[in-house]
């Protein structure tokens, strides 16, 4: 198969990436006007060429027919923990401020490497897990709470309105987040659980 065979085969294929399909223009308008493309750009091509056999393109057709309610929320959670955090930028960006308007999901690579590493997962284990207090239970802020809340509050005890009131922002234990309101005051204030503690009225 000759070179502009090859470019308008690869030109065909289901799953490209935008970098791909550029790459693939470019080279074909330069192929047309010379009749060459370089060793590098010869190389690229087969690479796509060969990340879009047969095989290949089932693995993908099998992950993304996969890719269900749950993997989508994770990866929604875990994009928002390092779009904090500063790191798979540009993957983050793709799934939170995808440039189309439309969803993106990520490849199987992709995915693994950012939602099951070790940080990811304690971000989504802070999500799932049942929470240690209730909607409505009364709590205490820990003395190791946030200063910012503390000196805003009026009290240190506090009422739950919300579990999973954000998504996890840190990978600590204890990272569930809470809506809480302190007694005595107009304002709520989010807090993760390793800063409060079950109020136990005095007797």
């Amino acid at each position: 198969m000759g070179t502009g065979e090859k470019i308008a085969k690869a030109l065909g294929f289901e799953f490209l990436s935008d970098w791909d399909r550029g790459f693939l223009e470019s080279i074909k308008e330069q192929y047309n006007r010379n009749g060459k493309i370089s060793p590098k750009q010869d190389n690229t091509l087969f690479n796509i060429m060969r990340n879009n056999d047969p095989e290949v393109l089932e693995n993908k057709r099998r992950w993304y027919d996969s890719f269900d309610e749950r993997k989508k929320q994770n990866v929604k959670i875990v994009a928002r923990y390092y779009d904090c955090a500063g790191y798979f930028q540009g993957l983050v960006s793709k799934i939170l401020r995808p440039a189309d308007g439309k969803e993106y999901i990520p490849t199987e690579k992709e995915y693994r490497s950012m939602c099951e590493n070790k940080y990811a997962m304690k971000i989504l284990a802070a999500w799932n897990e049942k929470p240690l207090y209730e909607s409505g239970s009364m709590v205490l802020l820990r003395a190791s709470a946030p200063h910012s809340i503390k000196r805003e509050c009026k009290s240190d005890q506090a009422v739950i309105l919300e579990a999973n009131a954000r998504h996890p922002l840190s990978a600590a234990k204890g990272a569930k987040i809470y809506r809480i309101l302190p007694v005595g005051s107009a304002e709520t204030f989010f807090i993760e659980e390793r800063y409060i503690k079950k109020y136990r009225k005095k007797s």
